[in-house]
């Protein structure tokens, strides 16, 4: 399949070259950039290969092992994460770099995080590809095997390792969140934080049905919350522009940091600090550019990002919100209020290039997720900067306390709200998976947005296209 896709890219090429002059003309122009790409590819599609090869390599079957490993993530009610996992095969130490899953059966105790324990199981290494597919657990995630243990194979040591950068941090948060909120609202609040979602069970199902699983994410949402609320700061503290880019720029590396340098907080983050440096230095920004600077960064950084589902989602629908957005906006200006507009705009932007994405992995959608998400955005976004303003307040002042009744309120009506929609089963949305529905949806999406001149007929004719596609997506089966 490469090779054909290879060979027609070539073919094109040379049809392009021989009977348009111009355009290899325009190649010889921008020479510099042409072979830039071909290198990035290169190198891109090799990491690819080499990367798949390493974790062929490793791989090991079914093994019954006496390990030691530390518990880098709580016990979910399903498994919990360890690393640093060690122990004797064939008559050599084997020490696991990665992180793995730990099934325990029949659990009767509390495992804390950076706990060092030694077990008895069956270990087994993930597989590179797994149904035909890049398995970006292994490769993303950098999760790399499995260990079924029971309770009482496993012994606590005694002693506390530090598993991560940072971690001590999340450990904190993670207490006082579940020592001041209820403990649904305690694991939203902090999946919302740091991203960390293992430990939400039936809740995240809720948010996943009802088209507000983003929320929960650590995301470009997320960082913008995060620069809103930094930006208030810079003016309350009346900093130049120069040391609010400097200040802006530190704190959202740390937070990066903390969050794992997860694709879509390094995208948003990447993309902020060209909008800061451009205004900084009076120039304009572009919004296409900048994004495909920070894909080009990541996948130079780590090639195999291109298979994660986060980053296909962060990248699509932020490309969704520059294409759409703007003839959108003028649409719906016409019958509604213009900050309503705008929103709604903003909403439906980023659902039609995410879409054929989700739809892959869930088959349906609620038809209601657009709509439900005017509300819980902006109601997220204040519960995420108030929880992180009044966590700070409320270690340095415990009095203080009764303070995070708001977010917690705020939290509770999102919970609420995500468990109404997913209820309503009649709201759901099938659809038929189609691959070439990206590609046309992404192709027609350009020929709509602002970066295609042509005529408004045009343009009226292909949005007209648009909404016969995702129609005509929608399969016969009622939810």
């Amino acid at each position: 399949m490469v090779g054909v896709i290879v060979l027609g890219v070539i073919m094109l090429a040379l049809y392009v070259c021989y009977f348009y002059p111009e355009a290899m003309r325009f190649i010889f122009e921008h020479r510099i950039a042409f072979i830039f790409c071909a290198l990035a590819m290169i190198f891109g599609f090799s990491a690819i290969l080499i990367n798949i090869a390493n974790v062929n390599k490793r791989q090991v079957g079914s093994i019954y092992v006496e390990a030691s490993a530390t518990v880098k993530k709580r016990y979910d009610g399903k498994k919990m994460t360890i690393t640093n996992l060690s122990f004797l095969y064939e008559g050599e130490v084997k020490n696991i770099n990665g992180d793995v899953y730990l099934y325990v059966s029949d659990p009767n105790d509390a495992y804390v995080i950076g706990e060092d324990i030694v077990f008895k199981g069956s270990f087994k290494t993930y597989e590179s590809i797994k149904e035909d597919k890049v398995n970006t657990l292994v490769f993303c995630s950098g999760v790399v095997g499995s260990v079924s243990a029971s309770a009482g194979n496993i012994v606590k040591t005694g002693t506390i390792s530090q598993v991560e950068a940072f971690g001590k941090l999340k450990r904190g948060v993670q207490n006082f969140f579940d020592e001041h909120f209820s403990p649904d609202v305690s694991r939203v609040a902090f999946a919302m934080m740091f991203g960390e979602k293992d430990e939400l069970d039936s809740v995240y199902d809720d948010f996943k049905l009802s088209g507000m699983a983003h929320l929960l994410a650590v995301s470009g949402l997320h960082v913008g919350f995060m620069v809103v609320l930094l930006n208030l700061i810079c003016k309350l503290l009346r900093l130049k522009e120069k040391y609010k880019f400097l200040f802006i720029g530190i704190f959202l590396l740390l937070y990066t940091w903390i969050c794992g340098f997860v694709p879509s907080v390094v995208r948003a983050g990447i993309m902020t600090m060209i909008l800061l440096l451009a205004t900084l230095r009076h120039k304009q920004y572009d919004g296409l550019n900048s994004l495909a600077l920070a894909g080009i960064i990541i996948l130079l950084l780590s090639p195999m990002q291109l298979f994660s589902v986060g980053f296909q989602l962060s990248f699509l629908a932020v490309l969704g919100i520059i294409l759409l957005s703007r003839p959108l906006n003028r649409v719906f200006s016409r019958f509604m209020w213009e900050k309503l507009a705008g929103a709604f705009a903003v909403s439906v932007s980023a659902t039609v290039l995410t879409l054929p994405i989700i739809i892959q992995f869930y088959s349906r959608t609620s038809s209601l997720s657009v709509i439900v998400n005017l509300l819980a955005v902006p109601l997220a976004g204040i519960a995420y900067m108030l929880t992180f303003v009044f966590t700070i307040i409320v270690a340095i002042l415990p009095f203080m306390k009764f303070i995070l009744f708001v977010p917690e309120v705020l939290f509770g009506f999102i919970l609420q709200l995500a468990k109404w929609v997913s209820a309503m089963d009649r709201a759901f949305v099938g659809f038929i998976p189609d691959r070439l529905f990206l590609l046309l949806a992404m192709g027609l999406s350009f020929v709509v947005s602002d970066y295609i001149f042509t005529s408004k007929k045009v343009k009226r004719i292909v949005a007209y296209a648009m909404i016969l596609l995702f129609i005509a997506s929608i399969s016969t089966t009622a939810f």
